[in-house]
């Protein structure tokens, strides 16, 4: 049986999770967010518990930036990894940096160009859920590096 990630992107207006069980990409939802700190938090904070309560992932996988995201997006990384750690579930943190060396040769220079990479291996992703793509990115790069890490 194959392990579930949760892979999830934060950004100042949207927070995107996608679930894998193995390189099979289960789930995939988007969250935009309103311009008030205190319903941010909360709203972030219910999304995660949803997805943690309903698909059961084993371990996560949390996408950072190395450029200064700014408080609000600092404040859901540490209360996302709070959330999964209080679950018993371990974090890998990968950059955004490592994420675009890892799909193209030469690297990819920008995650716009990561964007129809993702949907061609995922065509089946809808509109509304394409905002997520860097999520799921992030998941695969994870599920085949734990794959290759065993053989």
């Amino acid at each position: 049986m194959a392990l579930k990630l949760l892979a999830i992107k934060i950004h100042r207006r949207h927070v995107a999770a996608a679930v894998f069980s193995g390189k099979t990409l289960d789930y995939i939802d988007t969250l935009h967010l309103c311009n008030e700190p205190e319903a941010v938090t909360d709203t972030v904070a219910r999304f995660l518990a949803r997805i943690l309560e309903n698909l059961k992932p084993e371990s996560a996988a949390i996408g950072i930036s190395r450029t200064n995201q700014g408080e609000r997006v600092n404040a859901l990384l540490a209360m996302t990894e709070k959330m999964l750690q209080a679950s018993g579930i371990p974090v890998w943190k990968i950059d955004d940096k490592t994420l675009l060396e890892s799909y193209a040769i030469p690297k990819l220079k920008n995650k716009k160009q990561l964007r129809p990479i993702v949907l061609s291996f995922w065509p089946h992703i809808g509109a509304r859920q394409q905002s997520g793509f860097e999520a799921v990115a992030l998941g695969f790069h994870v599920q085949v590096e734990r794959l290759l890490s065993h053989h």
